[in-house]
């Protein structure tokens, strides 16, 4: 993000595969989070939706399906 490249940890949760037809799909969920300074996320920007960023953590949730 902003240029920046670090790694980050995530929980990552195997919600197991499904067989729908001839494709086999896998999901995941996964969680975590990261601290918006260390990629120079400004207090004062704002998200897509116009709101305002004030914690410095962000809190990231995900749901993942894979063919």
């Amino acid at each position: 993000m902003n240029g920046i490249s670090k790694q980050v940890q995530f929980d990552v949760i195997f919600n197991g595969y499904a067989y729908p037809g001839e494709k086999r799909i896998c999901g995941f969920d996964v969680s975590g989070s990261i601290n918006r300074t260390d990629f120079n996320i400004a207090g004062d920007d704002k998200l897509l939706s116009g709101k305002a960023m004030h914690d410095e953590i962000i809190n990231l949730k995900m749901s993942l399906r894979m063919e």
